[in-house]
């Protein structure tokens, strides 16, 4: 028996997007703060874009970087990628501080009934190292049925669109989060694109329940 039919026969659920949150400011303090205090088992993820070549992060107790892409030279920005299973004592708020004031934008995903020992199925980044392409192809993800893929991007041009039935979360033309929940098995990625050149990054990766 598969554990996602387990888990409907116990009653668990699907794997589902909770709630989404986006911010920014230019600081050394950057506060990802939810609309509601995440119920034990969430898997919470912290998109960041940092526009610097190189930055110092301090996380919060409990989370833990899983991806980076960017940085070094010319070649900002920079995304991380971060995540923590609620406990059974949090907060609705997550200070995370730079070591030098720089402008961040960061945007917050919960999913519920996520896997809480191995969430990651699998994950990856890419980059057009250029700073004046229009597409880039997010890293492919083998994903199977009833996981969510989330992918970030980052991008200096506005507008940006993504293919194979992803769905915008948050987003505001440069930088944003796209989704897709699978009901079969696949591979497959999304190809973002934008209206003008630009410096692309991505991340994304699989949850399974």
């Amino acid at each position: 028996m598969s554990i996602l039919l387990r888990r409907r026969l116990l009653g668990l659920g699907d794997l589902a997007v909770d709630q989404s949150v986006m911010d920014s400011n230019t600081d050394t303090e950057h506060e990802l703060v939810f609309d509601e205090v995440p119920k034990v088992g969430t898997f919470m993820s912290a998109f960041f874009l940092f526009n610097a070549a190189s930055v110092t992060v301090t996380m919060p107790p409990g989370w833990t970087e899983q991806q980076t892409v960017g940085g070094g030279g010319s070649s900002s920005p920079i995304c991380r990628l971060y995540w923590k299973v609620a406990g059974v004592a949090e907060s609705n708020s997550y200070n995370f501080q730079t070591a030098l004031s720089i402008n961040v934008k960061w945007i917050g995903v919960n999913l519920i009934n996520a896997n809480s020992v191995t969430p990651f199925e699998s994950w990856g980044a890419n980059s057009s190292g250029a700073a004046n392409v229009t597409t880039l192809n997010a890293n492919t993800i083998p994903a199977n049925a009833g996981s969510i893929v989330l992918a970030m991007y980052a991008s200096g041009g506005p507008t940006t669109s993504s293919t194979n039935g992803y769905a915008s979360l948050e987003q505001d033309g440069v930088f944003g989060v796209h989704f897709k929940k699978y009901t079969t098995a696949t591979t497959e990625n999304t190809v973002f694109s934008c209206a003008g050149a630009a410096r692309f990054r991505t991340i994304s990766f699989e949850i399974i329940q």
